[in-house]
């Protein structure tokens, strides 16, 4: 045989949903299989194939027999020694918050959850430019979570030259930041995330969920209640006033 690379396909294939209508339509092959390597096909003839060539810090394994197999086991096992774990989640998540050092603007929803699958979300961030333009990347750094409850997370957050940080939570109206205690403006990023700008130095970031509308709800329990008491002490009195005084 005389293949054309050197380059072997390790079986990790990503695809949109578009993939259900390809399949559709493959033909069983000559040995009466159906071939991923079919589909495959189809998205380069469409000219919708991406190949992404897997570095030196990649291993790959057959693992199809017994033999193969336990070679991979002693792979993973000699690697673990070092104190990674391999196909572990929390290995491969970015973590409670990090620094990104690029922003792909977006000029709308769309335009943002397509943009998600086509950049490197370590390190660069989509952001709507219409609602979020204040936000700007500079540096790294590391940023670690010290507190969080329901309504309230703290950060502990280190960069030399400060920059943008996305943070795994939620962006929903009603949440409010500060960085040592000076309120900052809280943007979203990668449609769904919070994210702010950080000077450099050292610094605790807090996120506090106390919105308007309850803030309004609480103000008007309060007057409410002050009107029951006001009430209930005005009844007493006039009860008091109407009985009949002793001579």
């Amino acid at each position: 045989a005389h293949p054309k690379s050197n380059y072997i396909v390790p079986g990790l294939y990503f695809y949109d949903n578009r993939v259900v209508d390809i399949a559709r339509q493959v033909k069983p092959s000559a040995r009466g299989e159906l071939e991923i390597t079919a589909v495959n096909n189809a998205y380069l003839n469409y000219g919708m194939l991406n190949v992404v060539p897997l570095g030196d810090e990649f291993s790959w394994f057959d693992a199809g027999n017994a033999d193969s197999l336990y070679e991979a086991a002693g792979a993973i096992r000699a690697a673990q020694r070092s104190g990674k774990m391999l196909g572990c989640l929390e290995e491969t998540a970015m973590g409670n918050g990090w620094f990104v050092t690029n922003i792909q603007w977006a000029a709308n929803a769309n335009e943002e959850l397509d943009a998600l699958s086509k950049v490197n979300l370590r390190n660069t961030a989509v952001v709507a430019k219409a609602d979020f333009d204040f936000l700007k990347t500079g540096g790294e750094g590391s940023v670690k979570l010290t507190s969080y409850e329901a309504n309230e997370a703290k950060y502990e957050v280190e960069s030399d030259k400060g920059g943008l940080v996305v943070f795994s939570e939620v962006y929903y109206p009603g949440w409010t930041a500060t960085i040592d205690g000076q309120a900052t403006e809280v943007g979203r990023a990668n449609y769904v995330l919070r994210a702010i700008n950080v000077p450099a130095g050292k610094h605790e970031v807090v996120f506090t969920f106390k919105p308007q509308s309850v803030q309004t709800t609480e103000t008007i329990a309060y007057i409410a209640l002050g009107i029951l008491v006001l009430l209930i002490v005005l009844a007493a009195w006039r009860t008091y006033r109407s009985k009949p005084q002793n001579s």
